[in-house]
């Protein structure tokens, strides 16, 4: 992906990048503020309806750097029944960086969420287990929810891409033109290059959202919302403040 910060821009915008790293640390996330990054109004909301989760454990991370690899994978404690669910995603402008991607939220129901949880996860393949990190890393510049089953289909995939070169870019030389057809296809939607894809994982029936994270690599929150009723609605990570946009 390309590097959210190549070509450092102004004073002001150094600014927003130190505030919206301050705003990533907020363990805290109110109904107002996701409102505020998914408000239509705003900015233009892009759904990827019916998105398959099989098992319902759900996996979160960055698609190039932490699911594919068991020592960094992180799963939520908190399953979800199988079935078909809609990812959304809020494409902002910001008044520095351009269109980027703003929040991204697993919708469960149509339910309207009216209080945020940090969710607990767990690594299961680590050497030495982090138990509820809570959120998850970006090293490449992406990220995703997606199913259990999708992070197994996908490592299949990989080891078979590889074969005996690690040395190969599976970006550059797979992901970019997925990306690139992307963007011909939404133009308005994204920057050059590409900022989200439906992956279909090769030879399975699984799939995997990606989606550019924000303004780039930094670590991200990840919140349980719940409706009037107690029951998960929803799950939600926000990549940007709305105060910049």
């Amino acid at each position: 992906m390309m590097s959210a910060t190549k070509n450092m821009p102004d004073t002001e915008a150094k600014s927003d990048i130190e505030k919206n790293s301050t705003f990533l640390t907020d363990t805290i996330m109110s109904p107002e503020t996701v409102k505020d990054v998914f408000n239509p109004s705003r900015v233009n909301i892009h759904s990827f309806p019916h998105v398959y989760f099989p098992s319902g454990r759900i996996a979160m991370g960055d698609p190039l750097f932490t699911i594919p690899d068991k020592r960094r994978i992180s799963y939520l404690k908190d399953t979800i029944p199988s079935g078909k669910y809609t990812i959304e995603i809020a494409i902002a402008k910001t008044k520095h960086f351009g269109l980027r991607i703003a929040g991204m939220k697993l919708r469960l129901s149509n339910q309207e969420a009216i209080r945020y949880k940090l969710v607990e996860d767990y690594m299961p393949y680590a050497e030495e287990p982090e138990n509820n990190l809570r959120g998850f890393e970006v090293e490449a510049g992406l990220a995703t929810f997606c199913d259990a089953n999708a992070v197994s289909a996908y490592e299949i995939f990989s080891d078979k891409w590889y074969g005996n070169d690690i040395e190969k870019n599976i970006y550059d030389e797979y992901f970019s033109t997925l990306f690139t057809e992307s963007y011909k296809k939404y133009p308005s939607l994204q920057r050059k290059g590409g900022d989200f894809i439906r992956w279909s994982v090769p030879n399975s029936k699984e799939e995997i959202v990606m989606v550019a994270s924000g303004l780039g690599n930094d670590w991200y929150n990840v919140f349980w919302g719940y409706d009037t009723l107690g029951a998960r609605c929803e799950l939600v990570t926000i990549f940007i403040s709305p105060e910049l946009f």
